[in-house]
Parts: structure tokens; sequence; C-alpha cells
């Protein structure tokens, strides 16, 4: 028997699961958001611009709105049983709800080459990576950036010296 009952459950506390979770308790709508994540939900943009340029805080990228929206974060769904309707977090809490969203987004995809784990190698995708991008930037003659994606260009836009 499950531990507690939620009327919603989302599993991702991205961007999609965030703005999921906001739309269903402004429905007045029972919500827990799990995510394992460090930060709580954040919009992705300043990754690659204000928060890589040292220009915008950690703070001014999370997700508004969230009040009322019970949030777990640092916290991974190890079991989904749909018939059921039960999750089990990693913490062994079982949690029961009456419907589940999966809102886990993508991951990074890593390189496999002979010194892909050299130190300064890094790979974009949270609030934490950019942090580290942006101390070793600040230190460096020269970047090497690798896809030529969007986030990638704009992450050389933002990494170009000024002046």
């Amino acid at each position: 028997m499950a531990a507690r009952r939620v009327e919603h459950l989302i599993v991702g506390a991205g961007t999609a699961g965030a703005a999921a979770a906001r739309t269903l308790r402004d429905a007045g709508a029972d919500v827990l958001l799990v995510g394992r994540e460090l930060d709580p939900p954040y919009h992705r943009p300043p990754i690659t611009k204000g928060l890589l340029a040292g220009t915008e805080s950690r703070e001014s990228a999370f997700f508004e709105g969230l009040d009322g929206v019970e949030l777990l974060t640092r916290t991974s769904v190890m079991a989904l049983d749909t018939a059921a309707r039960t999750a089990t977090l990693q913490s062994k809490e079982e949690i029961e709800y009456g419907s589940a969203l999966l809102a886990t987004g993508a991951m990074v995809r890593r390189l496999n080459l002979d010194g892909s784990q050299l130190d300064g190698i890094h790979y974009l995708r949270a609030l934490g990576n950019a942090d580290a991008i942006r101390a070793d930037a600040e230190e460096a003659e020269r970047v090497v950036l690798i896809g030529g994606s969007y986030i990638a260009s704009e992450v050389a836009a933002t990494l170009i010296p000024s002046g």
C-alpha cells in the first residue's frame, strides 16, 4: 500500500513538467512534481546566455508560479507501476497517483572518443554546467565547441570576448 496519494504526479521538473504543474495547480489540482536536478525548475535559455555570461543570477532563471505545487528536487522515480498507479521514489517511498505525466526531457549525448574524459571538457544541460563552463572559459585562451546547433551557436556568441 502506498504511503500517500496525489491527484497528479509529474516526473521531470524541467520546463514541460513545471508548465504542466502550474496549469494543473491553476485548475485547483493536487500536484507532485518530482525531478532529479539539484535546482527547482528553470528556463533553459539563460544557460547559454545571461547565466553563462555571468550577467544573470541562477534565481532569475527559476520558473515562477509554482506556489502550491509540491516539488521534490534531487529525487528520482525508480519504478512506475501503471496498473497499480504507483511510483516508487529513490527513498523507497511509494506514491499512489491518479494520473502521471512523464516529462523527463533528454540526456546529453556524450562523446565516445579518446580524451573525452580529460579536464576542461564540458557538456551543457543544467545550471551547474553553465557555472563550470564560465569558470573555465574565464581562464582559457581558447575554447573549442563541438556541435553546430542553435545552442552551440548561442554558447559561441556568449563566450566571444567583447571589446
